[in-house]
């Protein structure tokens, strides 16, 4: 356990991570664009994901990966999560209907109800996935891509519409994202 924590302390301080120590980062507490708030009887949660570390850790060729790390670098990636903290799936709360009604809205409808801006305007959903796990956890996992804003603070806002949250905004700050290390994808 000392050895993880001293890991993670060095990793904080590298500006170059290998793929391997980037996981292990985004995954500690310790990663610096990370957001959570608690709403209800839910906590949403999301964080950042590089496009480097979206593309390399699905692309083992240097060249193909490389290329779609060029071609990608205007999308912003963000995974984010919705716990229930009854302990029971945020899809299923024992009505068939509700069930079918809320996958639908996460698989298709959730798209109108998300999207970054800041002064200098609005970028909307490009791409989304929900990774569905059939109830067996308290959890809704979602993988999400935006047009990126410049160099900019922005907003993350989730306005949802079917779990009683309402609108969740997160301050996303351009110098969070700035000062991340570089991933090293030899």
């Amino acid at each position: 356990m000392l050895t993880a924590g001293i890991l993670l302390v060095s990793l904080t301080w590298k500006n170059e991570l290998t793929l391997d120590e980037y996981r292990e980062f985004y995954a500690s507490p310790d990663y610096d664009c990370q957001y959570e708030k608690v709403i209800g009887g839910y906590k949403v949660q999301l964080k950042y994901r590089p496009t480097e570390l979206h593309i390399a850790s699905r692309v083992e060729n240097k060249e193909e990966r490389d290329s779609l790390i060029k071609e990608n670098s205007s999308v912003a990636f963000f995974d984010m999560k919705i716990t229930a903290l009854s302990g029971v799936s945020p899809i299923f709360e024992g009505d068939q209907s509700v069930l079918e009604e809320r996958v639908m809205y996460f698989l298709a409808h959730v798209t109108d109800d998300l999207m970054l801006h800041n002064d200098d305007g609005e970028y909307y959903l490009l791409n989304h996935h929900m990774e569905r796990n059939y109830n067996i956890n308290n959890s809704i996992y979602i993988q999400l891509a935006f047009n990126r804003p410049e160099h900019k603070d922005f907003t993350f806002t989730y306005n949802d519409r079917v779990l009683g949250i309402g609108k969740v905004n997160f301050e996303i700050k351009a110098k969070d994202i700035d000062k991340l290390p570089k991933i090293n994808t030899l």
